[in-house]
Parts: structure tokens; C-alpha cells; sequence
């Protein structure tokens, strides 16, 4: 009798044991099928200067968006802020469908009185940012004017503030103000960062979403290559491990050209596609960034073209999704021609 209980114990205790396995089994398998199907967020930027083909774009792309934000509000010489006329509200409802979650960007350049615009400088935001009375002064104008407009959240993009040693010191204690103000008026908050920000000597406060530029490795300051490549984005991405969840990576369509002469231009994909139709020129794929480039002449002049399409944008998100960063945001909607076509994105 004894033998009889020690071994129905014995079957039990066995049964109970490939029970438990069998269930750690079911549910990795669901957790990696679960993960397998975990679907990119994506937030894209429209411009007011691009709006009409922005706003083609916008209803062939809008049912894969989760996030929107309308570039931009900038400032006026005496520092106030300053709405496109194109981006106010009556505009904005009457071109989208769905109803989305829309951010007001804010981009640190200054339009004087003469009309000339200078573009992302840092000497007018000392001003703004450095102690504390001016900098609650501007985040009730920032909070005023996106709750005004009826943005459901604000988007700092302030660039080239870690190079300066004034503004530096201001913008971390500005964040974390700002982002405190933002959640009390029922607004959410993105931070732009850029991929040169100094991420291992400072301390981002949590709360906004970050979202990191995987962009401008060539460019306007540089000869010809691609905006980005596979060791630029698998080294910024590594550097961002010290960014406060929530965070995203943005990357860019278009690219830049440049001449013999020296001249160069950004460009759009449309813009490079016909060129390359003009030109009857052969392009070639890059190995290191997917991204395509083109030469052409115009007399003595040579033109040496690098730009991204759906499948450069293709690969450099799936370099993201390999560091666990499914939040992508896509700079800009405007003279694409295969932005719809991002596998990754569908």
C-alpha cells in the first residue's frame, strides 16, 4: 500500500511538473509571437512651406499614422512666438480625417524685423531660458498658444543648445518645468534631440518623449554620402541608452546634391527622381546606408546626388527594431514618391 501511494505521489508530482513546463512553453511562445507582431508607432512632420504636397501625402499615409506634428511655430525678433498661418487650427482640421494626436513643434529660429530668418540660434534663447522668471514666462506662452490652437501636445526642437555653454545649463531645468506645465494643461511633450547631444554627461529628466535625429551625417556642412548609414545610426542608437523612456528615432526622406562648383541644395526623393529621368543617368544603391546616389553633367559642371526611398528607409528602421526602438518618426511628409511603400511601416 505504501509503494502503491509513493508512486501515484510520484506520477503526480510529474504530472504537475510538465504542467508548469508545458505552460512557461505556451506562454514564451505567445510572448514571442506576441513581440513578432508588435506594430511600429509613427509620427511623421508636416511643414507649412510644403503644404499642398504635404497634404497629398497626408491622406495616402494617415491611416498608418498614430501621431502628427505641424512644423512650425518660430519667433519673432522681440522673441514671441509665431504661428504660420498655415498651421492654425481652422487650416489643420479641414485637411485630415482621422482624428490624431497632433503636436505644435517649436524650432529655435528667429525672424527679424527686416524679414530675413535666422535659422537655429541659440544668442536669443539666453534670454528666454536662463533664470527662472523668464523661462515660466515663456513656458505659459508655449502652453497658451498650443492650447489655443487646440494641439494636443508641444514639441520642442531647439538645436545646437549643447554647443553653447549658456544655453546649456538652462535647457535640462527648461524641460523639466516645461514638461511639469504640459501635464497640468492635459498636454504631452516631445523633446527633439540631435545626434551629436552629449547623452553620457547629462541627465534628461523623465516624462517627455524623446526623439533622436538619425540624421545629417552628410549633408549641407559636408561633401557627398548619405544622411545616414549603418555605423552612424548602430552608434547614436548605442549612445542612447541613457534616454529616459519613452523614446523614438527619427529619420529623414529626401537628400542633398552637390556640384564640382561647390554648390549644394537639399532635395527631395521627387525632385532626385526626376533628375535621374532627365539625366538618363544609372544610380546605384549604397552597401553601408541603402540609400541611393547618381552622378550627372551640365557641361563642364558634374552633380553628385545621394537621397533615401521607401527601401534606405526600410533598413534603417529595421537597424532601429534590432535595438528595441519601435517609436520611428519620419521627417518629412512632402515630394515623396514611395513613402507609402515602407514595408515596415504597413
Amino acid at each position: 500500500m505504501k509503494k502503491i501511494l509513493k508512486n501515484s505521489w510520484k506520477i503526480i508530482g510529474m504530472s504537475l511538473l510538465l504542467v508548469f513546463f508545458v505552460g512557461c512553453y505556451n506562454a514564451n511562445k505567445a510572448n514571442v509571437k506576441a513581440a513578432g507582431q508588435t506594430k511600429n508607432q509613427l509620427s511623421v512632420w508636416t511643414v507649412y512651406w510644403d503644404l499642398e504636397e504635404g497634404a497629398k501625402e497626408f491622406q495616402k499615409f494617415e491611416k498608418h499614422l498614430d501621431e502628427a506634428c505641424a512644423f512650425g511655430a518660430y519667433f519673432e525678433e522681440d522673441g514671441k512666438l509665431f504661428l504660420p498661418e498655415e498651421l492654425t487650427f481652422d487650416k489643420r482640421a479641414e485637411k485630415k480625417k482621422k482624428q490624431l494626436f497632433e503636436y505644435l513643434t517649436i524650432v529655435n529660429d528667429r525672424v527679424l524685423a527686416d524679414g530675413s530668418k535666422e535659422y537655429k540660434r541659440t544668442e536669443f534663447l539666453h534670454s528666454l531660458l536662463n533664470d527662472q522668471e523668464s523661462r515660466e514666462a515663456h513656458i505659459e506662452e508655449i502652453v497658451a498658444l498650443a492650447k489655443a490652437e487646440h494641439f494636443d501636445g508641444v514639441e520642442i526642437d531647439y538645436e545646437r543648445v549643447w554647443k553653447d555653454c549658456e544655453t546649456k545649463d538652462s535647457f535640462i531645468p527648461f524641460i523639466k518645468e516645461l514638461s511639469a506645465a504640459a501635464a497640468a494643461n492635459n498636454l504631452k511633450l516631445r523633446v527633439v534631440l540631435e545626434p551629436g547631444t552629449p547623452f553620457n554627461d547629462i541627465e534628461l529628466p523623465a516624462g517627455p518623449k524623446y526623439v533622436v535625429m538619425l540624421y545629417n551625417l552628410y549633408g549641407m556642412h559636408s561633401g557627398p554620402g548619405p544622411k545616414a548609414d549603418q555605423a552612424f545610426i548602430k552608434k547614436v542608437l548605442g549612445k542612447m541608452a541613457k534616454v529616459p523612456e519613452p523614446k523614438a528615432v527619427a529619420f529623414a526622406t529626401g537628400g542633398c546634391l552637390w556640384s564640382s562648383e561647390g554648390d549644394k541644395r537639399f532635395i527631395t526623393e521627387k525632385e532626385a527622381a526626376q533628375l535621374l529621368a532627365q539625366y538618363k543617368t544609372d544610380a546605384r544603391r549604397d552597401a553601408a546606408s541603402k540609400a541611393v546616389n547618381f552622378k550627372y553633367r551640365e557641361g563642364t559642371i558634374v552633380y553628385e546626388v545621394w537621397y533615401a526611398d521607401a527601401a534606405t528607409l526600410d533598413y534603417w528602421i529595421s537597424l532601429a527594431e534590432e535595438s528595441g526602438i519601435r517609436d520611428v518618426a519620419i521627417w518629412r511628409l512632402g515630394s515623396n514618391e514611395t513613402l507609402n511603400k515602407i514595408k515596415r511601416l504597413n
